[in-house]
């Protein structure tokens, strides 16, 4: 009962907000607004362990949603990098306007080493905030991993050190790519 509490709140601000938001001088892109600094704006969900998953889901597809469709929009850098030791790995990094990453594309390999699929990793007013991985997927609240799910969005239960070591990998591998 306290979540859709939550939630009809949520929508209630949310509506509210967005009414607010029309009547202002901010130009919209995309659902996202663009504040007087120029930097795309859109929140984090608050989420906790005990989230369900359709909750986890809901909260962030839309938020998935709005910066893919605020792409074209956004300078767009393309590279070859050596990355997990596989040269000439096709990476595209687009950012704000205030060069800030919004999302970066990572391809990956297959085992007979043919580049088949991608990481992706958005972030939020310049921040990790969730990467899409094959099999994975990762929430992170300020850079710092949150949850560690399967590809259907399931929270699982990792140890403790496998949960910080694949934080500082990501962290390590986002690190790279922004810095090359």
């Amino acid at each position: 009962m306290k979540k859709i509490i939550f939630w009809v709140i949520s929508g209630f601000l949310l509506c509210n907000c967005q009414a607010n938001n029309s009547n202002s001088n901010h130009s919209g892109v995309n659902g996202q607004e663009k504040t007087a600094s120029n930097k795309l704006v859109v929140l984090a969900p608050k989420l906790t362990k005990s989230t369900i998953i359709y909750e986890i889901k809901k909260a962030c597809e839309p938020i998935i949603d709005r910066i893919d469709s605020s792409l074209s929009k956004l300078k767009k850098v393309e590279k070859k990098l050596t990355i997990y030791a596989v040269p000439h790995t096709p990476v595209t990094i687009w950012y704000s306007e205030i060069d800030q990453p919004v999302k970066i594309e990572c391809a990956v390999t297959d085992d007979s080493g043919v580049f088949t699929n991608t990481f992706k990793f958005y972030f939020l007013d310049g921040h990790l905030w969730y990467s899409d991985q094959i099999f994975a997927r990762y929430l992170f609240d300020v850079d710092k991993l949150q949850f560690w799910m399967d590809e259907n969005w399931k929270i699982n239960d990792i140890p403790t050190v496998d949960f910080n070591n694949r934080e500082a990998s990501i962290k390590g591998i986002i690190a790279e790519l922004l810095s090359k």
